[in-house]
């Protein structure tokens, strides 16, 4: 019976391999069926949105503020996308976009969630400024990234922080209301650690910015900015939060900042110091070639405190000190240009006249050949501080800073006579934060290489007075026909309070005459004259009783002008 069976064909039987072939086929396409139908269904709405509610409650039991927008994407991987993820860090709001959460999907649909991965597309911080108007921080894919995720995150368990951790460009803009931005962009790589207990929450962090270029705000210039980097820790409870943190500019400056808000009470505490002035100057994005002209170099260190409630920025108490004492000690050393003559020439105005400043010019007058008074009403209008300053009076500057805050444009204010005797020297009139911090820096650089007495003397032979009148010498023979040494005091404050826009109160002396309130603003400034000791009571009373008689002019009294007060 065992006979040859080839070729013989057994109806309904199929082969062995054909037959496993079959089943194989049958086997595999019942479960891609179920995927191909599963990733139907996650393409769907309903599907979505179910895992946005999922994912909501399940953030909702940690952060109760947060929210999420929309689920954008799922897939059958367990890769979900979520935007517009709102998380609230205290006065700063954090949304997530291109948020990639990499899931265990039978978990989410038994509700719950393990993230296995996150990872987002871009980050946004948004907070709001004091003054009005908000800051704005973004973190966005490079291109040039395999993943093009720059943020990271890792989630904490129970009484863990979660970590989350920046690397690519970034965006820093603020944005006051009604005017245009400045942003600044930096290559940042940031890592952060977020832990939230029952009392309180805590961020530690450390970050380095590289790249980093302002806005110019003069067009689509760009300037770059030395490395930035930072670390330190900010706790935040109910109704208080505190902030110590590490911040250092290139390999030439280092600041410590602490500080905290109580009820909204602020303290600020910073202190910063260089060992290289010059090469700090050098590594900032401002022009202050003048650093070298005057041999100006070595250590300084500065702090600066402040006071007040968060909400009130123009009640805001500063106090600041700054040691130049290692400046001094080179500067007087290599004796500055400035001390002897030089020929000078206003950088804002190409077309004035060059003056010497030195004593075979006939029109320069040496500081102690002005009378006391003429100094003091120049003085206690300009910079009734100039004797004890450093080159620049905080206070005043804050006053100013609040003041441009508060009407959100840059004033003229602020400004000690050493600033204004920079800004003659080697700044432009661009009103602009910018310009403000150079000619603070410029003035820090001239008072450590100029005695302050040779500093007031080149600045009352080097101010304009009038339409290309500059020098006290020209102004007292321009409007009162006299030189300077005969000026009586009612002329002398009439000439100092004209220093902040010479060329509007010039019209006055056109008219032959200023207005009435005017010379109460004169009678103001005499005051203080006498109160002052630049003045004896009886100079005082006779400047009282004085009108003004300018040159080729009869003079007028009571004139009320076209100007308001």
């Amino acid at each position: 019976m065992g006979g040859d069976r080839s070729g013989v064909r057994i109806p309904g039987f199929v082969s062995g391999p054909s037959r496993s072939k079959g089943l194989l086929a049958r086997i595999l396409a019942l479960p891609l069926l179920a995927l191909l139908a599963a990733e139907g269904a996650l393409q769907l709405p309903p599907v979505r949105e179910a895992i946005r509610a999922r994912a909501e409650a399940t953030l909702h039991k940690k952060i109760p503020e947060a929210g999420i927008a929309r689920c954008s994407a799922a897939d059958v991987t367990g890769t979900v996308r979520f935007d517009g993820v709102s998380v609230p860090l205290g006065r700063v709001s954090a949304v997530f976009d291109g948020l990639e959460v990499s899931l265990s999907l039978p978990a989410l649909l038994h509700g719950k969630v393990k993230p296995e991965r996150i990872g987002a597309a871009t980050l946004t911080l948004t907070t709001t400024l004091p003054a009005g108007g908000r800051a704005v921080w973004i973190a966005a894919g490079d291109s040039g990234r395999a993943s093009g995720l720059p943020v990271s995150l890792r989630p904490g368990g129970e009484g863990e922080p979660t970590v989350v951790s920046v690397d690519g460009p970034s965006r820093l803009c603020r944005l006051p209301d009604g005017e245009a931005p400045t942003c600044g962009d930096a290559a940042v790589h940031l890592e952060g650690s977020f832990l939230r207990g029952p009392e309180r929450e805590e961020v530690d962090f450390q970050a380095i910015g590289d790249q980093v270029s302002l806005d110019s705000g003069e067009g689509p210039e760009r300037l770059p900015v030395p490395a930035l980097g930072m670390n330190g820790k900010l706790v935040r409870g109910k109704d208080w939060t505190t902030l110590a943190a590490d911040l250092s500019v290139g390999p030439e400056a280092d600041l410590a900042v602490h500080g905290s808000d109580k009820a909204g009470e602020l303290e600020l505490d910073v202190e910063g110091k260089s060992k290289s002035f010059a090469a700090f100057a050098d590594s900032l994005p401002l022009d202050l070639h003048a650093v070298h002209e005057l041999g100006v170099d070595g250590p300084v260190s500065g702090q600066v405190t402040v006071r007040g409630r968060l909400d009130e920025p123009k009640g805001w108490l500063v106090d600041a000190e700054v040691d130049l004492k290692g400046l001094k000690s080179r500067a007087r050393a290599d004796r500055s240009p400035l001390t002897g003559p030089f020929l000078y020439q206003p950088a804002a105005d190409p077309d004035a006249p060059s003056i010497r400043m030195a004593a075979d010019n006939p029109d320069f007058v040496p500081l102690s050949r002005l009378p006391t008074h003429v100094v003091h009403a120049v003085l206690l209008s300009e910079d009734s501080e100039f004797w004890k300053h450093k080159g620049f009076d905080f206070q005043a500057m804050a006053d100013a800073v609040r003041l441009d805050l508060k009407e959100k444009r840059v004033h003229r204010g602020g400004s000690t006579i050493t600033q204004q005797l920079a800004k003659n020297l080697w700044l432009s009139r661009e009103r602009s934060l910018r310009r403000k911090v150079a000619e603070a820096l410029l003035a820090l650089a001239l008072e450590a290489a100029v005695p302050k007495q040779r500093i007031l003397e080149i600045y009352l032979n080097a101010i304009e007075w009038g339409p290309k009148v500059y020098g006290i010498s020209a102004a007292a023979r321009h409007y009162f026909g006299k030189r300077p040494e005969e000026l009586d005091p009612r002329e002398a404050a009439f000439l100092a309070s004209i220093i902040p826009n010479p060329k509007l109160y010039h019209e006055w002396f056109e008219q032959g005459a200023v207005p009435a309130y005017w010379d109460q603003k004169l009678d103001w400034l005499l005051d203080k004259m006498m109160a002052s000791g630049a003045l004896s009571e009886a100079s005082w009373s006779q400047a009282q009783n004085e009108r003004l008689h300018f040159a080729g002019h009869r003079a007028e009294t009571g004139w009320d002008g076209p100007f308001e007060q």
